[in-house]
């Protein structure tokens, strides 16, 4: 998911989808009707053509577990740290605040 404030901020190009109803880790249900595709840029790892749901949440974005079964992440939740296996090139992410947005696809 991205938040709906970064989407618009970064003048992202969204499509419209049927109404969503989006259950959050502390219970709050937000509904999303838009959806974007893009690149997501974090230090060295890159992933390319991400569909993201768009909605009114309060993190930038939130990764979900379909995300996280795909790259499988090694995630130091101490260290604020993240390692991801790609292509046989290991990437060391550190700090939350590392990550990127690029445009529209």
């Amino acid at each position: 998911f991205i938040s709906d404030k970064v989407f618009h901020e970064l003048k992202l190009q969204g499509t419209k989808i049927a109404p969503r109803k989006i259950l959050l880790a502390d219970g709050s249900v937000k509904v999303c009707n838009l959806s974007c595709k893009t690149n997501i840029v974090m230090d060295s790892f890159t992933d390319c053509n991400v569909v993201l749901q768009v909605a009114p949440i309060h993190h930038d974005i939130i990764l979900g577990k379909d995300w996280l079964d795909i790259h499988q992440p090694d995630i130091n939740w101490k260290n604020n740290s993240i390692v991801i296996n790609q292509n046989d090139i290991t990437h060391k992410i550190i700090g939350v605040n590392n990550i990127e947005y690029l445009s529209s696809m």
